[in-house]
């Protein structure tokens, strides 16, 4: 008799273990499935944003011109659009505090 029962134990013992393992086998081919899928998804998407930005690319890459023509003595200021706005100046050799209690000397305009 217990031998008996030793013998069923042990069989649905090895039945669990088989189905553990088969549940395993399916969850990982699965999973297998499931990265390459997105490994090609990603793999598309790139192929199409490379596509995209060659097709969209322009054929002649824009230039800035820049007007260098125009002569503005040393340390003056540009006028602005608006008069009233006044855009403060230091003057040569100022000495400024610093928040550290150091001193940091302007540097000086000159020709």
């Amino acid at each position: 008799m217990q031998n008996a029962v030793s013998e069923g134990v042990s069989k649905v013992q090895y039945e669990v273990e088989r189905t553990a393992r088969e549940a395993a086998q399916t969850a990982t081919d699965t999973l297998a499935k499931l990265a390459m899928a997105a490994f090609v998804i990603v793999l598309i998407g790139a192929l199409a944003a490379g596509f995209g930005g060659f097709i969209g690319a322009p054929q002649e890459l824009p230039v800035a011109e820049v007007n260098t023509s125009a002569e503005l003595p040393v340390g003056d200021i540009a006028p602005t659009a608006n008069p009233d706005v006044v855009i403060p100046t230091l003057a040569p050799d100022v000495v400024l505090p610093t928040p550290v209690g150091g001193e940091v000397i302007a540097p000086t305009v000159g020709p």
